[in-house]
């Protein structure tokens, strides 16, 4: 997923406490990978 703007920190929401996601940012924009299988949803918190 690539999101617009430098977040610090990603967490998976899909979890009680979060899961931490690794991100990076390139070119102003928070990338970090998302994979989902049919029918699954989650939420991801971004955090400057």
């Amino acid at each position: 997923m690539r999101v617009k703007g430098a977040f610090k920190s990603v967490a998976d929401l899909d979890y009680e406490q979060g899961f931490p996601v690794a991100a990076r940012v390139e070119a102003g924009h928070t990338v970090f990978p998302l994979r989902l299988e049919p029918g699954e949803a989650t939420i991801p918190r971004l955090s400057p």
